[in-house]
This record gives C-alpha cells, structure tokens and sequence, in this order.
C-alpha cells in the first residue's frame, strides 16, 4: 500500500513538470514502515551535496558575500507589501501550497525544494496516508497571524526560537519558491533560510532544541 501511494505522489508531481531527483523516508510518523526510496518527481537532492562541499571548503562560516546582501536586502524589501506567507504552514489552511518534500530520517530531516509551489488538494494529502501530509511535505499559506499559536507582538516566534536554538544546516541560501513573501525570512533574512531545511512541521524529533524551538511560549 505504501509503495502504492509513494508511486501516486510520484506521478502526482512528474505530472507538474518537477523532473529533478529527490529522496523520501516515509519512517517519519509512528504508524509508518517501509525503506528510503529514490523518485523521480521533484526536489534539489544536488543542493545538499553542493553544501556539504561548501561547508567543508568555506571556513568562514555563515558570512554571504555583497552581492548576496544586495538580493537578500531587495528581496526582503520587495516583500514588504505584500501578503506574508507562513512556511510551515498545515495542510487545510486556506491557499495551502507544497514548497517542500521532507527527506531524511526524523533525527536528520532534510527537505527538498520544489521549484515552484503547487496547490494542496485532497488527493495529494491523502496520498501520504498513514502519516500526515505535514510530516511529509512543507506547506506554504497566508500567514494566519493572531489566529496563530505562534504570532506574538506583531512576529512569528517560531521563527524566532528556531533561529536562536537550531544551529545553522547550510551555509548557502536554499532554492525557495516563496521567499520573496516568506514571513519567515521577512523577519530574520538569512538566519532563517540557514535552518529551513531541518523544519519539519508536524515533528516526532526527540532533539531537545527542536522541542523548544517548535513550543509556543
């Protein structure tokens, strides 16, 4: 049944046009079973191995280089206007999107980027069944701001606590679809993209720091 609903997303996505490689463990949720697989559907599995490769090489750690500070400046100023996005956002929230797969294991979670966000519908969140589709996917939606557990004083504290207790899991701007309206990176700029990838929304990490950081104060 599993490898059913894997070929289902799989197909769900080429249908898009998402043809890049990505990898998913559906060990993410506690009734899940099953073993890595490789699809063919979407994704940017390249760019962990490029960051790797930067980390190693770098030494400098998270400095970006001026023209770097130059987009990060323009793209945060042009989404000033604009309706935010919330990018950990719940599957039936209104205007719901995929940015997001979720690889790794739920000690190391990874997630692979779409190139461009796609509508949540019903078949898709149900094709993650037995888990659900926020341990499989990272979703976007218009940031739901005080009806949110997480909005205080006019800004995302889940933002806030993740920037200051995760640590850094790449040190190059990840590929993003939504950045230019990301509440997330509104907010914290860089600081925050640099530990996007670990975010899993609905999370069974038993990592302390993840606990904190995803516990409303």
């Amino acid at each position: 049944m599993l490898v059913e609903k894997r070929c289902a997303i799989k197909f769900l996505f080429m249908a898009e046009g998402l043809t890049s490689t990505f990898k998913y463990s559906p060990k993410r949720g506690r009734r899940a079973q099953g073993s890595c697989q490789y699809w063919q559907g979407l994704g940017f599995s390249a760019f962990f191995r490029q960051a790797d490769r930067d980390r190693r090489n770098a030494g400098g750690g998270n400095k970006m280089p001026p023209k770097s500070l130059e987009k990060s400046r323009r793209l945060i100023e042009s989404g000033r206007n604009k309706e935010l996005l919330c990018p950990s956002a719940q599957p039936d929230w209104e205007g719901a999107k995929i940015i997001g797969v979720v690889n790794g294991t739920v000690a190391a979670p990874e997630v692979a980027y779409l190139s461009q966000a796609i509508p949540m519908t019903k078949e898709l969140a149900e094709s993650t069944v037995p888990v659900s589709p926020a341990e499989v996917f990272r979703i976007s939606a218009p940031c739901a701001e005080m009806r949110c557990q997480h909005y205080k004083e006019g800004g995302c504290q889940l933002v806030s606590r993740t920037v200051d207790k995760l640590k850094t899991v790449t040190d190059k701007l990840p590929r993003c679809s939504i950045r230019a309206s990301c509440r997330w990176w509104h907010e914290q700029g860089p600081d925050a993209c640099f530990r996007c990838p670990q975010v899993v929304t609905n999370s069974f990490s038993q990592d302390e720091m993840i606990i904190i950081a995803a516990t409303p104060i």
